[in-house]
């Protein structure tokens, strides 16, 4: 798990300080931080939340025994992350896809949210797309970066996709391909805007010439939703609701893994596995139907 210096600040100042911040270095044990976690847990985090805590929590102490402040890291094997029951990933259906398109055709990052549903991209993935990652020749989409939005300063980080999982090639569907010729005919028609130059190579922008932030794309999709009639939704919805279509349409698990930069085959497994559950009774009905006629 990757964090930067900002999140290991956000982390401490958010979940550690007001449990052991008056603490000792050499008297904290491991029973101190597991409470950093189970307190974490009482008040409704997410496990990708105290996961990080944890990573934090180590990554602290660690430094601190190796410059011999304490003779050993006290976030040990027996720390653990309280398990949170498993909860589906929301999906949208067919229907409830439609509806969202339609009532997002005026929002103004209409093409962001269908370019999703269209690739599987994951948001910061979006966001770190530039014009010489489109091969609009062999109607390829090369995934090389992600930017990350650092909300305490106010700022965007730029990073590069190391994993040959991360670092993928997507084939364009034809909705795709006219979508991205679409958004570079209105940028050369508004060439004269004002884009910041670190954004200037990025496919997309708000209206301002400018990344947006996650909280603001979920600001965009509540109002959709509720405009909809659908529950509401985020980022990651979009993509889990492109991988669904692709399983429905009877892609491949190993192809499906290519496209979403699943680093391993289980994570993609655990898709076709949720959409198998809810297509049980229609093939089941298939399946009789089958042997009716035979």
């Amino acid at each position: 798990m990757l964090l930067t210096l900002s999140s290991y600040k956000d982390r401490y100042n958010k979940n550690i300080k007001e449990i052991i911040g008056n603490m000792l270095v050499s008297d904290v044990k491991p029973m101190h931080c597991q409470n950093v976690l189970n307190v974490m847990d009482n008040n409704g985090y997410v496990g990708s939340s105290m996961a990080r805590t944890k990573a934090t929590l180590s990554a602290m102490f660690s430094d601190a025994a190796e410059n011999g402040l304490i003779a050993m890291n006290p976030v040990t094997k027996s720390v653990k992350c309280p398990k949170k029951p498993e909860k589906n990933t929301k999906v949208l259906t067919l229907d409830e896809q439609e509806r969202f398109l339609t009532a997002a055709k005026e929002s103004i990052n209409f093409n962001h949210f269908l370019f999703i549903l269209q690739t599987g991209v994951r948001s910061s993935e979006l966001r770190g797309l530039k014009w010489n990652d489109i091969d609009f020749e062999n109607r390829i989409i090369h995934i090389r970066r992600n930017v990350t939005n650092d909300s305490n300063n106010n700022r965007f980080i730029t990073g590069e996709l190391k994993t040959s999982s991360g670092q993928r090639d997507i084939p364009m569907t034809k909705t795709a391909y006219d979508l991205l010729m679409d958004i570079k005919g209105q940028q050369a028609v508004k060439k004269n805007r004002v884009i910041q130059f670190e954004f200037a190579d990025h496919v997309f922008l708000n209206r301002s010439g400018k990344l947006l932030p996650n909280s603001n794309y979920g600001r965009y999709l509540e109002k959709i939703c509720d405009k909809a009639g659908i529950e509401r939704i985020s980022m990651h919805t979009l993509r889990h609701t492109f991988a669904t279509r692709c399983i429905e349409s009877g892609m491949k698990p190993k192809t499906l893994q290519k496209i979403l930069g699943h680093a391993n085959i289980s994570m993609t497994m655990d898709l076709y596995v949720h959409v198998t559950e809810d297509e049980k009774e229609k093939e089941m009905q298939q399946f009789e139907q089958m042997y009716r006629m035979a």
